[in-house]
């Protein structure tokens, strides 16, 4: 599951290089890593439904920005980028973190989502900053 969240985060950080992609992960260690970030493009995935064969976890992408127009065209830009398709080889991206570090290597399998349902969302924030969601399922392949 770790490799299908981790793909799915570098699908839109490669993609997108001038976006700030901020994953919300719980760690007690780090408490800023669960919180949402300003000015960035924040992406928690919860509820999962492990099976067998594909399994499903909600994805919910938040973008966040002090200015309404930025934050508008960077959630213009994500809807764009997985709206163009909906898979991608999964990869396993363990190896940045080795010494020396080896790049990214495929799995062998693919995560999906449905391109149609990409569709973010104004969420009422108030007037300090401007927020957009959309919230996908995204589907991996276990075997």
């Amino acid at each position: 599951m770790i490799q299908a969240q981790d793909t799915f985060l570098h699908i839109i950080a490669d993609n997108l290089p001038s976006l700030t992609v901020h994953p919300l992960r719980t760690d007690h260690a780090h408490p800023e890593n669960e919180s949402l970030q300003m000015n960035a493009v924040n992406i928690e995935f919860t509820i999962a439904d492990l099976r067998v064969q594909v399994s499903q976890v909600y994805t919910s992408i938040d973008v966040i920005n002090d200015d309404e127009q930025t934050a508008r065209t960077q959630a213009l830009q994500i809807a764009q980028l997985l709206q163009q398709g909906g898979v991608a080889p999964e990869m396993d991206y363990s190896g940045l973190a080795a010494t020396p570090p080896t790049p990214a290597a495929p799995t062998g399998r693919n995560i999906f989502w449905n391109p149609n349902a990409v569709r973010f969302r104004p969420v009422n924030s108030g007037d300090s900053y401007f927020r957009f969601n959309c919230t996908l399922v995204l589907n991996f392949n276990n075997s």
